[in-house]
């Protein structure tokens, strides 16, 4: 008698040589176990990991419905931690605001405009024509004097092209000087320095081509430079201009106007009257300019042009509040500051008056007027009126009572006011701060009967102020006081939110809250539903609807809210489409309904936005795959749709893969990788971090693909698992793929759709990427010692990989709405048995024409688990299937002495298994005592 040690099957399932020459570190059958200990990481033949409620609630039970819903899909958003108890702040907003910092400008003042850029830094004017650029504290960055061909001439036309890299472009142009003189005025291009230095880029003005007017205004959108210039004394007499030019990146210093200009518009009877003091854009690029009322008494006139050609839509002329400043809110709305009534020449105008109207396509409806409360001079030179994100619009305020600035809410209510601390000092010029915090959201459903401190407004404001010694300054108020939370918060808050039955739901501690329009949103008949997180939105797509989910809890809304997912431009997100896709910044939705072959991206940064034909093309715009200059779209229908890194955009077809490299609005193709293999239905892939890439295939496999090569299957070969996964019926299932780095390894669930039920058997599998070896798992065997009777079976799963090690997990969405994690210390499957078993043989197999008896059995099993059944079955056959059971007994924890094991057969094989609930086990060795047996009888 010989004692030999037992190879546990560390390959794992194989299915690929004969049973009788079946490799001694393979098993024919094995179920819910693994070669990797799921606690220490240690090789040994062992139960797989169970799992545990993730929280004790779930959404059905808690809305008092007995029969609960499979969880459809499931996200982990990740989002910044609140810092800021919005909810109890010191009287919300600020009728009087707060004075943040204060700047002087000295060398004769002249704050009459302020510009901010993108990166929150504030520009303004200093003396005539010296630029001061400061970050948000306030602190001096640099200063650049304009180049004026005349020391009366005054600079406070400009603006920042945010539309450039950082750091951003300056237009600037002389907008004031001695009558007559405006022949030799200028625009100016600046470039700003990585060094914090200002270089010319180009001008227009120079010697031997005079610019001949003042400019008043400029504005920078869609990489066009609008322009509204005023002649003065010139032979062709007092004239004004609109002009649209595209910007220009020329290295030549001395441009003409005329080198780059897209259209212009000149004064001619009713058109452009003279002088025109301010314009503003609409969201359709066009323009809306006003006239200056004069001191001849007649009115102020606000005049409607178009963006393609400059031709006049229509003009009004009010009585009051017209000719000043003029602003356009979010919905095209117009804001016109203008006189109350105008002196006797040469006297100033008495008061100001702010009007809103409404843009009918034909003229302008008014809907509000406010006006000054005193009748007092103004000495008012070029305002500048702004809007914040809620359309409440500030204006500088000049009563010769030290007031600064307003604000009014969209529907007329007088929501803040400010005066200086020094009464002396009267508004020129207000700007919004563009730093809109997530206080913002809170508000944005104003109450029935508001007061001003339920309306939501920009947290600052930038205000020019006039001084008498001729030294303006420039301050930054805080319009919301806040306080901060008391207890200090870690960095990340991460949130469940999952789609069960016809709801969206998040989770909340321990229990699950619907959001605002969560409920009823998912479609009762789809097949399957798909998320993707960008920018703090989840978007949601079910085949026939699309919604997106802003996750952020405020006041107002403290789960978050659901809304349609709708484009805040003139062309809306694709209809129907079935798969959601974050890449390089975009939403890419895909494989429509009605157009199975067709993708659409948003453009970049901006998932409302799928506006395919702007204005003026960029790089930036959305794209399509039936956009002409595109990529085009994959030759084979959408089967999956999956992003590697910030490289390649994957379309997987039935039966071919290919892909988008790089950027989809400058790619010149989607190339395809493969006309063999294709992937199967939905979230058919996974990738681990170093970029390897996993789907399953069309035909049948696993594949992996490294992260710039071709795929290969992982389940063929030496490991043969494809029978297996061929079994499946892909048009009643679907595979869900799902990396788990814990395990270091890829599970593969078979997901019934929804219209087959829930209370099906299905098989899963894992593959362990170390070893190369794959196992078979079941969640949900409906038999008297599973009482979970397919409670547990997967739907969805997600990594959940939060700040604590005990909070790095695998979620898995289960069928009976909980959502369950994958816990190594877990014996059971919640409620259930895990069901582990595993067969290790025939011993002595191959051609060897001896058989081998059993007859002492030996085994150490890992002593901080349980003990386990064993099983001895020989037979005249190398199928265990077919094989008679000599033996059995039981293993316990830890050191098994030798016992009795008589398996007589021309094959034999040994049987572990244990279904017992809250127990599980491992196998550190066997050994067993064999003797020959005689030749084999079969």
């Amino acid at each position: 008698m010989t004692e030999i040690p037992v190879p546990t099957p560390r390959g794992g399932i194989s299915d690929t040589y004969e049973r009788s020459n079946q490799t001694p570190d393979t098993t024919q059958r094995e179920l819910n176990m693994r070669h990797r200990d799921p606690i220490t990481g240690r090789v040994m033949w062992s139960q797989r990991a169970g799992h545990r409620k993730y929280t004790e609630g779930r959404p059905e039970n808690q809305q008092g419905d007995p029969v609960a819903q499979a969880v459809r899909n499931m996200a982990v958003i990740v989002r910044e931690n609140d810092t800021i108890d919005w909810e109890n702040l010191d009287g919300i907003f600020n009728d009087q605001p707060d004075l943040v910092w204060s700047q002087s400008l000295k060398h004769g003042g002249w704050c009459r405009v302020i510009a901010t850029d993108a990166a929150c830094n504030i520009y303004a004017m200093q003396g005539k024509a010296t630029l001061v650029k400061y970050n948000p504290d306030g602190k001096q960055l640099g200063r650049f004097t304009f180049p004026v061909s005349d020391e009366d001439h005054i600079v406070r036309a400009l603006a920042i092209d945010d539309n450039s890299d950082p750091p951003f472009r300056i237009y600037a142009g002389v907008s004031e000087g001695v009558p007559g003189d405006s022949a030799n005025s200028h625009i100016w291009a600046i470039d700003q320095t990585a060094e914090g230095d200002f270089e010319m880029r180009w001008r227009i003005g120079y010697t031997g081509e005079p610019l001949n007017h003042y400019v008043e205004k400029l504005i920078v959108s869609n990489r066009l430079l609008y322009v509204l210039r005023n002649s003065v004394g010139q032979p062709g007499g007092n004239v004004s201009y609109l002009s649209v030019h595209f910007t220009l990146d020329s290295t030549v210093l001395d441009r003409k106007i005329d080198d780059f200009r897209l259209w212009e518009k000149e004064t001619d009877g009713n058109a452009l009257n003279w002088p025109q003091n301010d314009m503003a854009l609409n969201s359709e690029g066009d323009i809306f300019t006003c006239r200056d009322p004069g001191t001849n008494g007649d009115d102020g006139r606000i005049e409607k042009h178009r963006g393609s050609d400059g031709e006049e839509v229509y003009a009004i002329q009010p009585t009051e509040g017209a000719g000043w400043a003029i602003a356009v809110n979010s919905e095209d709305d117009v804001y016109s500051l203008g006189a109350t009534q105008l002196g006797s020449p040469p006297n100033p105008p008495l008061g100001w008056m702010l009007k809103k109207f409404q843009d009918t396509g034909s003229s302008l409806t008014q809907e509000w007027e406010r006006q000054s409360g005193a009748a007092t001079a103004q000495n008012y030179f070029s305002q500048r009126i702004d809007v914040d994100r809620f359309d409440n619009v500030y204006l500088p305020e000049n009563d010769s009572n030290g007031s600064a600035f307003r604000g009014y809410a969209t529907d007329g209510a007088l929501i803040v006011f400010w005066t200086s601390p020094n009464i002396t000092q009267d508004g020129l010029a207000v700007k919004v701060d563009e730093d809109y915090p997530r206080y913002s959201k809170a508000y944005e459903e104003v109450p029935a009967t508001p007061t001003s401190e339920d309306y939501p407004r920009a947290l600052h404001l930038y205000v020019g102020q006039d001084r008498p010694t001729n030294q303006d300054t420039l301050s930054k108020v805080k319009l919301v006081r806040a306080n901060a939370l008391g207890t200090a918060l870690p960095p990340r808050q991460f949130d469940v939110v999952q789609a069960q039955g016809q709801s969206i739901w998040i989770q909340r501690g321990e229990q699950w809250e619907l959001p605002l329009n969560g409920s009823g949103r998912i479609n009762g008949d789809t097949e399957f539903v798909d998320m993707a997180y960008l920018f703090g939105q989840l978007v949601i797509v079910d085949g026939f609807s699309s919604y997106v989910y802003d996750v952020q809890p405020t006041p107002a809304f403290p789960n978050g809210r659901v809304q349609v997912y709708e484009s805040q431009t003139t062309c809306q997100p694709p209809r129907m489409p079935q798969f959601a896709t974050a890449y390089r910044g975009r939403m890419v939705l895909s494989r429509l309904r009605d157009d199975p072959y067709n993708w659409h991206a948003s453009a970049v940064n901006d998932i409302f936005d799928y506006n395919e034909f702007p204005a003026v093309a960029t790089v930036t715009q959305s794209v399509s795959g039936s956009f002409p200059d595109g990529p085009g779209q994959p030759e084979d229908i959408i089967q999956s749709c999956f992003a590697i890194g910030e490289d390649f955009l994957m379309f997987g077809g039935d039966r071919s893969l290919s892909r988008i490299t790089g950027d989809p609005a400058e790619a010149a193709r989607i190339d395809v990788i493969s006309r063999e293999i294709g992937t199967t239905f939905g979230p058919a892939w996974a990738m681990a971090p170093d970029g390897m890439v996993f789907f399953s295939g069309q035909p049948r496999g696993i594949y992996a693909m490294p992260y710039n090569g071709r795929p290969e299957s992982i389940s063929a070969g030496e490991r043969f698992v494809d029978r297996r996964l061929d079994r499946v019926d892909l048009s009643t299932h679907y595979f869900h793929l799902v990396w788990d780095e814990m395990q270091y390894g890829l599970h593969v669930f078979q997901v019934p759709y929804a219209k087959f039920g829930t209370k099906v058997y299905t098989k899963h599998w894992f593959w362990d990427r170390k070893l190369n070896r794959w196992s078979e798992d079941d969640r949900s065997k409906d038999d008297s010692t599973s009482p979970g009777s397919f409670n547990t079976n997967p739907h969805c799963a997600a990594v959940y990989n939060a700040d604590s090690p005990t909070d790095r997990m695998l979620l898995v969405g289960c069928a009976d709405g909980f959502i369950r994690y994958v816990d190594p210390d877990a014996k059971s499957d919640d409620v259930a048995p895990i069901n582990a078993e595993g067969v290790i043989g025939p011993l002595g197999s191959g051609a060897n024409p001896e058989r081998v008896d059993m007859a002492l059995l030996q085994a150490q099993l890992d002593e901080k688990k349980d003990g386990c059944t064993y099983k001895l079955h020989a037979g005249p056959v190398p199928n265990v299937l077919q094989a008679t059971k000599t033996e059995s007994g039981e293993f316990q924890a830890g050191f098994n002495p030798k016992g009795s094991a008589r398996a007589n057969g021309d094959y034999s094989f040994i049987e572990l298994r244990n279904a017992a609930l809250g127990q599980s086990f491992g196998v550190e060795w066997l050994t067993v005592d064999v003797r020959p047996g005689g030749e084999r009888r079969g």
